[in-house]
């Protein structure tokens, strides 16, 4: 298994505070859809600027104006 994105420890330990179990296709799948969010934002235009912020991710999620 090799992720790029994720601190797997992290997301277990938070499925586990809701008591569930987390499968390693479900790490590598979350693992994808973050890779995948960071490179819509990055080509993003965002007025010209380089820096990513909130706006972009809520544009890239469909959640823009929210």
């Amino acid at each position: 298994m090799s992720l790029q994105f994720l601190q797997v420890s992290k997301v277990r330990a938070r499925v586990n505070e809701n008591g569930k179990r987390v499968s390693t296709e479900f790490l590598l799948a979350l693992d994808d859809l973050v890779r995948r969010k960071v490179d819509a934002a990055c080509s993003v235009h965002n007025g010209g600027r380089k820096t990513l912020d909130a706006s972009v991710l809520g544009f890239v999620s469909g959640r823009a104006g929210q």
